[in-house]
């Protein structure tokens, strides 16, 4: 058994070299997307826990990954000896040193011990209580760069060449490994062509690589009625091309799951190279005033009184599940810890921003951004400022049933929204995805938007396009003042239903305060497949998605109320 010593005054060079001496293969440690400078220590990185790392050389490196992401806090990759090609997930560590030089996938995979497959002609395990996928695809992106070799501006140019990789687990045992599904790939322009590849010596270039699991309950599962199709589409639009891949997991026919994830490049000069002429930009066509459209009432005034909202409430309708539906509350939750007192921001565009670095359990002010499952319930009180994992929420799972007491909702009357407990609940992660994704006319029902000056998301409810609201509104918008609202027009979109998530941003371990008008970060009620964390709602000017962090970040908090 190896064993990796670990400490905060470990720097870089010396871990990547017992690592290589060890097994063989090399060790890339990182600091954000960017590998870690030699001279930097483990403590610089954010190492959580000093000791030493037991690994026996049988390890695959996909739990070698995570456990030092999980127990130490690290964010590395394991290369082949030559620091080729990252070494597939199903390696050992002792076989990621053993793989030749300048090897290509095929030659890993060949070298991956233990395959199997579910018999694809229907002779299937009984008793099949639960089957995971997981899929991992990895996106290779690229920015424009100047002369020095300095990426320009933040924006990403392009995607290609998505790899992804399945395994199925099949009463949690690996039933399945990677290569036999069927996949699909569509693609509207073929304008990547060899132009592309050639002008690859001015561009940055580095890898996103995004991890999903599904769980699927499925009597008599069979495989050969599972298909996963992976579409890629270039969409050209103003100055700048949007690349756009989705994952979709279809099981006899029917959608099990679909995500998307773009990317889009800002650079006019470097998007018009791939750009061809019949996709340049159109003409500029006027359009009113938003500020002086007036909106059409066609709804009773009594008609949301019938769903016998809390106080608090907005009027709209939201599904979030198949015959689930929610209303949402007036706006973020706050806390003020000298009061211990729990309230509704007053505009929905309301967020504390920088004042958040004063969260203490005497800060007589309040705060909106909270470590997962801080509602005071066993100590997890909504100051919690700890990097230790353990002290945030349940120990595992979801808030329900004996955990539902860690929701903000739940445990705690709100001032301004009932004032009694068990009034409010947070949605869980796949409540969000309905919302966003899955319920009719998902896609024409969320987007970025400024409202009053504040960037954020703007979710409008179900029936909206049925009110005969004449106000205009981009749901494939290029940033957030592409919907741009002013008080009193929003106020309109309000009475209606219209639900706004400013991007409040987050607090970081070290307790400060980041990307306050960038990024909007709500927790939901889910706990995560990776220990110690839990998902989120994401969106900034050109993304929405769920996924997960660490519990102890500072995220907002949107609290719901069910309706019958």
């Amino acid at each position: 058994m190896a064993v990796l010593n670990l400490t905060k005054s470990t720097t870089v060079a010396q871990l990547k070299k017992e690592f290589n001496e060890t097994f063989g293969a090399v060790l890339r440690i990182y600091s954000g997307r960017s590998q870690a400078e030699e001279t930097t220590t483990l403590g610089e990185l954010g190492l959580s826990n000093e000791g030493t790392f037991e690994c026996r050389s049988s390890l695959t490196i996909v739990r070698f990954i995570e456990r030092m992401q999980n127990e130490f806090g690290l964010k590395v990759k394991v290369y082949t000896c030559d620091d080729w090609v990252a070494a597939l997930d199903g390696l050992t560590l002792e076989s990621a040193g053993k793989v030749k030089k300048k090897a290509v996938k095929a030659d890993m995979e060949s070298m991956i011990a233990g395959k199997r497959k579910i018999d694809v002609s229907g002779n299937i395990l009984s008793k099949i209580d639960s089957v995971r996928i997981e899929i991992e695809y990895t996106e290779y992106e690229y920015a424009p760069i100047d002369e020095d070799g300095c990426m320009i501006g933040d924006s990403v140019g392009f995607n290609f060449d998505n790899d992804a990789e399945i395994k199925i687990y099949v009463n949690d045992k690996l039933s399945y490994d990677d290569s036999d599904l069927e996949y699909g790939k569509n693609y509207k322009t073929s304008y990547r062509g060899t132009y592309l590849f050639d002008k690859t010596e001015c561009m940055g270039l580095w890898e996103n690589i995004v991890h999903q699991e599904y769980y699927l309950n499925v009597e008599n599962f069979d495989l050969s009625k599972l298909v996963c199709y992976f579409e890629e589409y270039d969409v050209p639009c103003d100055d700048s091309t949007e690349v756009a891949s989705w994952i979709t997991l279809k099981y006899d026919g029917k959608v099990i799951e679909s995500d998307q994830e773009s990317y889009s490049c800002e650079n006019e000069d470097f998007c018009k190279i791939f750009v061809p002429e019949e996709f340049e930009k159109e003409p500029e066509v006027e359009t009113e005033n938003i500020d002086k459209v007036e909106i059409k009432k066609t709804i009773a005034e009594d008609q949301f009184a019938k769903l016998k909202l809390n106080e608090g409430a907005l009027p709209g309708v939201f599904s979030v599940g198949k015959n689930k539906k929610i209303c949402f509350s007036q706006g973020n939750l706050q806390f003020h810890a000298k009061k211990g007192e729990f309230r509704f921001a007053e505009y929905q565009w309301d967020c504390i921003g920088e004042a958040n670095e004063n969260i203490s359990p005497n800060y007589d002010g309040w705060i909106d951004l909270f470590g997962w499952g801080t509602s005071g319930y066993k100590g997890c009180q909504p100051t919690k400022v700890s990097t230790n994992y353990v002290e945030y929420g349940p120990k595992s799972g979801d808030f329900k049933g004996a955990n539902a007491n860690y929701d903000w909702g739940v445990y705690n009357p709100v001032t301004n929204g009932g004032n009694k407990v068990g009034l409010w609940r947070t949605l869980k992660d796949s409540e969000w995805k309905f919302l966003i994704r899955k319920r009719e006319n998902a896609d024409k029902l969320c987007a970025q938007a400024c409202v009053n000056g504040v960037n954020g998301l703007v979710i409008l409810p179900d029936n909206f396009y049925e009110l005969d609201v004449r106000v205009s509104f981009d749901s494939n918008p290029n940033d957030f003042t592409s919907n741009k609202y002013y008080a009193e027009v929003w106020t309109m979109l309000e009475d209606k239903g219209a639900l706004f998530i400013p991007a409040a941003g987050f607090r970081g371990s070290d307790i400060s305060i980041g990307f306050v008008g960038t990024h909007g970060l709500v927790w939901s009620a889910s706990d995560s497949n990776y220990v110690n964390y839990a998902s989120y709602l994401f969106f900034n000017s050109d993304k929405v998605g769920v996924f997960d962090t660490t519990r102890y970040t500072g995220y907002a908090v949107r609290l719901v109320q069910d309706i019958e």
